[in-house]
């Protein structure tokens, strides 16, 4: 026979999210921030440690005992957390971007096996698990330990855990981890419940039949399950059947129960856009806008489907009221060597392009603080949005940031926006590095460039200045 809980696994606390909404000037500029503070809960991918950061904010930990994390899936304490993996922090905050944490609470998005692998410029990159699509990117933080790759993960029968956003065409992965071992021997996996029959029904395709003592939880029970968006954890059997164990509602849907007149912060891809409405979803959540609502260095006509978004508002009949939005995706790409350092503004020169690291917000891919592993002469990878300070120098505020370890033929890569503004003469700046056009192909492609960015492969003259050796026009 199944069992009901009336309660939820995870404790709620109080509905109000943390909202840091920054702009940075160039280097030597001082750092502004904005947006709600006070005491609630913080929902978003982890970006750093040394206590643990979540949605800009620096909570500390010492006040949880033995830095529990509230979980049923292997992360017992904050040593078990990684970057990216979604976290909620129950806490306190204030205008020093600094917190106290209560409660740290963690919860897988699936974890098993892979079904298959996809990359190319038709599908993208992506991966199935349980007949359910989730995308990756350069953004995911991916940690498959001794695999070379997902494909060899497939190859060996591995298991991952991923923690990620729902879109309107999937999920994209914030943390895709090889697991050593499955917790409990169990893999978990969510999505819309088909119609239950003889203790049997689907999600996405996968068969799952109920075990004789399965635990309901989230008042669900069979007659409810049909159409519902839940969690269930059990075991895979050889024959790829799932044995349920657990049903939950999942973790979109858990979260806001009981919560209203709440501030709430969110983030995550954009689905459902209603421009003609003022609304679109993220995570499953109804969010509204409105002439009152601030939007953070965008305009209404950047939101699209699939694009990264913070929100911060009031929460209010399951719905979200904006107050404040900023966009997450990243607009520029950067592969190029270290030039200069200035630890005190967080701002480094990176092939000829400024660039500020936010502790909170930008996610370090390697191990250490970058202020003592990055050196000048460090060949980085970034991604982060271009941006410009009040005296119009443009840098870049990074998103993601890693290391590349790989022998370099001192080749940069640049990608930023364009205009025919960008082009004086035989001089392309892009990114705020200004680079010298010394093939005639090369100047025609960004003469005739109608789109709306370009992407540069150029290299350094050894005297400070730079000379294209690719011009590529962008859509």
């Amino acid at each position: 026979m199944t069992r009901k809980h009336a309660g939820i696994l995870l404790s709620t606390g109080v509905a109000c999210l943390t909202g840091i909404l920054s702009a940075c000037g160039g280097a030597g500029a001082q750092i502004a921030d904005g947006g709600i503070r006070g005491t609630g809960s913080s929902v978003g991918p982890v970006s750093g440690f040394g206590s643990v950061f979540v949605n800009g904010i620096e909570f500390f930990t010492d006040g949880i005992q033995n830095r529990q994390v509230i979980s049923n899936d292997g992360i017992a304490t904050e040593g078990d957390l990684d970057k990216g993996m979604i976290l909620r922090v129950e806490g306190n905050w204030d205008d020093s971007l600094t917190g106290e944490a209560r409660e740290l609470i963690y919860d897988d998005t699936f974890r098993g096996p892979i079904d298959r692998v996809a990359t190319g410029a038709d599908s993208g990159s992506q991966f199935t698990m349980f007949g359910q699509t989730i995308r990756f990117d350069r953004r995911t933080v991916m940690r498959l330990g001794n695999n070379t790759s997902l494909e060899q993960v497939v190859a060996t029968g591995g298991h991952v855990r991923v923690s990620a956003w729902r879109t309107g065409e999937g999920y994209r992965a914030s943390y895709v981890g090889v697991l050593d071992a499955l917790p409990n021997g169990w893999v978990e996996l969510e999505g819309v419940a088909g119609s239950l029959t003889q203790g049997e029904f689907s999600i996405s395709g996968q068969r799952i039949v109920l075990s004789d003592n399965a635990d309901y939880f989230d008042s669900l029970d069979d007659d409810e399950l049909a159409g519902k968006r839940i969690e269930v954890e059990g075991e895979l059997r050889a024959d790829g059947v799932l044995l349920a164990r657990t049903l939950r509602l999942s973790d979109d849907e858990r979260r806001f129960l009981d919560r209203e007149d709440g501030e709430v912060e969110i983030s995550g891809p954009i689905s459902e856009l209603q421009i003609a409405e003022n609304s679109f979803r993220v995570n499953g959540l109804l969010v509204r806008y409105s002439s009152e609502t601030e939007f953070d260095d965008f305009v209404e006509a950047d939101l699209s489907s699939g694009v990264l978004i913070e929100v911060e508002g009031e929460f209010r009949n399951g719905v979200l009221i904006a107050g404040e939005m900023e966009l997450l995706e990243d607009d520029a790409e950067l592969e190029a060597r270290v030039e200069s350092i200035d630890l005190a503004s967080g701002m480094l020169k990176v092939g000829g392009v400024a660039v500020h690291i936010n502790d909170g917000r930008t996610l370090i891919d390697f191990d250490g603080d970058w202020q003592t592993v990055l050196a000048v002469g460090s060949f980085l990878e970034i991604e982060g949005r271009e941006r410009a300070d009040s005296q119009g120098n443009i840098f870049i505020e990074a998103v993601s940031l890693d290391i590349d370890d790989a022998d370099q033929d001192e080749s940069f890569h640049a990608r930023g926006k364009f205009t025919r503004d960008n082009l004086e003469g035989q001089v392309l700046s892009i990114l705020g590095a200004r680079i010298r056009i010394t093939d005639e192909d090369d100047l025609d492609e960004l003469q005739a460039c109608d789109g709306d960015a370009v992407k540069v492969k150029y290299r350094s003259s050894g005297t400070g200045g730079y000379t294209a050796t690719e011009v590529e026009c962008k859509d």
